[in-house]
């Protein structure tokens, strides 16, 4: 049986008012207090079920939710750079995050997330539809404080990869991306070849198309030839999780609604899974109960609470159970806006024809993304920065404090 660990951090219930105008000023002014990157615990101030007034509008039409967080500032800016990986004569796109030197003149990007029409007929009906064809292109805002094509801080830092899920995005997981690489990480999310993009395979391509670890290698070895880089993490969402398990290393892994392995075995790393009852998919590995009991014993359960003060380290295994998220309301609100925009008409079909749309029409009822990522982010961060930054960790024994600042999810 799961041992059982609270982890309790200080809450604080007011508000920081950021809008999207002025949260790089927030930034800078934050920047400038003198608190130091090793300084950060591993316990952020935030909310189990986050009440609605925490999410404020903002002129992008997204949503901003309010963290405590400590912001370095060696930090002010975080870099965005787009790339491609040549694997197996095809290139796969990759987007980097990073922290930079701020500079003058550099623009807010817009992410690019495509979605293939064709692409997900074919998966879906299993019909061979050309992932080129009825493609749409949505636009993500960006958050304020990243700029495109930054130069990288000159020094070496620790490396998360994303892997996304099965027609996921390698946006689908923005908002811990520039997360991660304020607080001083460099994150590399690769495009890989079951996402609902037809960027792949290039024109006329009659080859194998690019297997998951295939890309998963290029993407270790692409970060670390372009980047001074320390410690390696992994992340994985959905069938991302199996994705991460099967790269061989001992890797600190985080697997969000995900497979996984059920013997310590398999497990070479630190571990953190984080899984809800709420989610449709769950049902495949026998629901929540299923997956408690298939965990190797030295699994911990960590419970978030609210109103309390402690910084206790996460265990090495641990596992984070939530009752009402889906499928993908662990995935980005911006992400998952653009998804509805472009997808929402094709859910009456689906019922139709009684197809399994990954929660996609839990999601489109529901949308909880931001109140999901208030409970789960800040956790997901502890564990990386416990288990990658040595420094933090001894930072951790001070206490739990933090300072207000606006980010978008």
């Amino acid at each position: 049986s799961l041992h059982r660990h609270k982890v309790t951090c200080q809450s604080d219930k007011s508000i920081f008012n950021s809008t999207a105008s002025n949260r790089r000023a927030c930034l800078a002014a934050l920047s400038g207090s003198g608190l130091s990157f090793f300084s950060r615990t591993v316990c952020r101030s935030f909310s189990a079920e986050p009440k609605p007034a925490n999410a404020l509008n903002t002129t992008n039409g997204s949503e901003v939710l309010v963290e405590s967080l400590r912001v370095n500032s060696a930090y002010p800016a975080v870099g965005f750079s787009e790339g491609h990986l040549q694997v197996l004569g095809q290139q796969v796109p990759i987007s980097y995050w990073y922290p930079a030197v701020q500079s003058q003149g550099l623009t807010v990007p817009a992410y690019r997330q495509r979605t293939s029409f064709g692409k997900i007929v074919s998966k879906f009906l299993r019909v061979p539809v050309s992932p080129r064809i009825f493609n749409v292109d949505n636009l993500i805002l960006a958050s304020d404080f990243v700029l495109t094509d930054a130069q990288p801080m000159p020094r070496t830092l620790p490396v998360v990869i994303l892997a996304h899920g099965y027609l996921g995005s390698r946006f689908d997981l923005v908002h811990l991306a520039e997360r991660l690489a304020v607080q001083g990480f460099i994150v590399a999310s690769p495009e890989f070849g079951d996402s609902r993009s037809g960027e792949i395979s290039p024109p006329g391509f009659l080859g194998h198309e690019a297997g998951r670890m295939d890309i998963l290698q290029a993407a270790v070895s692409a970060v670390t030839t372009n980047f001074a880089t320390g410690p390696l993490g992994l992340v994985g969402h959905s069938a991302g999780s199996g994705t991460i398990f099967s790269l061989v290393g001992s890797y600190p892994r985080v697997s969000i609604a995900g497979l996984v392995p059920s013997s310590s075995r398999q497990l070479q790393g630190p571990t953190l899974v984080v899984a809800s009852s709420g989610d449709s998919t769950a049902r495949f590995q026998g629901g929540i109960a299923s997956m408690l009991k298939r965990l190797p014993d030295d699994f911990s359960r960590i419970v978030p609470e609210e109103n309390g003060t402690s910084c206790m380290r996460l265990p090495k295994m641990a596992a984070l159970f939530l009752e009402k998220p889906n499928h993908i309301s662990f995935l980005s609100e911006r992400s998952n806006s653009a998804l509805m925009r472009t997808l929402g008409f094709l859910l009456p079909i689906a019922r139709l024809l009684r197809l399994g749309v990954l929660d996609f029409d839990k999601y489109y009822a529901t949308r909880d993304s931001v109140e999901t990522a208030a409970a789960v982010l800040p956790i997901v961060e502890g564990f990386l920065f416990q288990e990658l930054c040595e420094d933090a960790r001894e930072h951790c024994q001070g206490g739990c404090e933090g300072v207000k600042h606006g980010l978008t999810t």
